[in-house]
């Protein structure tokens, strides 16, 4: 025993030796036997169906579109959000693993959009396309058509406007009203506008017909002055029985405190029919009884008191209380 001993001794010494030099010359170690730092960071490769959606990484723009890769990323959870137009924000959270790879694929959904038509009286509304949801920015035609003895006469709600057809773009969804009246008879001339005043908000839009040739206002009484205070839209209508027709400018005002008179402080304005930017004789209508006499829209623009084309109105004496119906 004593002779193994001694034998297997220099072999065991030359081991242990061997063991010390190997931890001691790891790879983890650089030249001078100090470890390197752990791995804390990872790789993050986020997908997205359709490409092309905007990459927020917790709440941070990135400046970048899918598909994209991120390098050193953090180890941990991280919130990321996807944005594309058309298509609703996707959300979701991912853990990303100290040296690893890992993927984010999304799925994102189309946004789609419905429009409500509603009708006031008797006419119905085409859409074209007719589709029940529409995409974001589609372009939607409508095409309004009054029944027999009916006129259309107005958009209303998300669309505005006389015109028929017209469309509406779905940036959301839409809800649109188509008015209809009844034709007028042989024997009654109709005007059918929109009041707008875009120096601010009025209280009670009212449209009148000045048959006056001189500074004096002249009110030839009909039936419908006052505009309606949601769409600024009027209709009035004027019995001729005993002349064949009858000339004048299509006036408005704001009847801001309901006293039924014009005063100096109200807003008011014309529709400038030639389209010269000044109210005068140039801007005179003729109105004729009979449906396929309607004058349609009859723009009224309604100016602040002293400022841009409302000054020739102030060369009017006040009219005084009118009886409105």
């Amino acid at each position: 025993m004593k002779g193994i001993f001694k034998v297997f001794l220099p072999f065991a010494l030359l081991a242990a030796l061997c063991m010390v030099v190997y931890v001691g010359c790891s790879s983890d170690d650089d030249e001078n036997g100090i470890k390197p730092p752990p791995v804390t960071t990872g790789t993050l490769v986020i997908l997205s169906t359709p490409d092309g959606a905007q990459i927020f990484i917790d709440d941070e723009d990135q400046q970048k579109q899918t598909p994209s890769t991120f390098t050193s990323v953090d180890s941990g959870n991280h919130t990321i959000k996807l944005t594309k137009e058309g298509y609703g924000d996707w959300t979701g959270t991912k853990r990303v693993i100290a040296g690893q790879t890992d993927t984010v694929n999304a799925e994102l959904t189309t946004i789609t959009y419905t429009l409500t038509i509603t009708t006031d009286g008797n006419g119905t509304v085409e859409k074209n396309p007719d589709k029940e949801n529409y995409a974001v920015n589609d372009t939607v035609e409508l095409t309004a058509t009054p029944d027999a003895g009916w006129q259309f006469i107005v958009w209303s709600s998300d669309l505005t406007g006389f015109n028929s057809p017209d469309t509406v773009v779905m940036t959301s969804d839409k809800s649109v009203k188509a008015s209809f009246i009844e034709a007028q008879g042989a024997d009654t001339a109709r005007v059918v506008g929109i009041i707008s005043y875009p120096g601010g908000t009025y209280v009670k839009p009212l449209a009148f017909v000045d048959t006056s040739h001189t500074d004096a206002i002249v009110i030839f009484r009909g039936v419908g002055f006052v505009a309606d205070t949601a769409t600024g839209a009027f209709v009035i209508d004027f019995e001729l029985t005993d002349v064949d027709s009858i000339e004048g400018i299509i006036t408005g005002w704001d009847d801001a405190n309901k006293d039924g008179e014009l005063t100096g402080d109200e807003p008011n304005g014309w529709w400038d029919y030639n389209g010269d930017g000044s109210w005068n004789a140039y801007d005179m209508v003729v109105l004729k009884p009979g449906p396929d006499n309607t004058i349609f829209k009859a723009n009224v623009i309604l100016y602040t008191p002293g400022e841009g084309q409302a000054s020739p109105l102030w060369k009017h004496p006040p009219m005084g209380p009118i009886e409105l119906k």
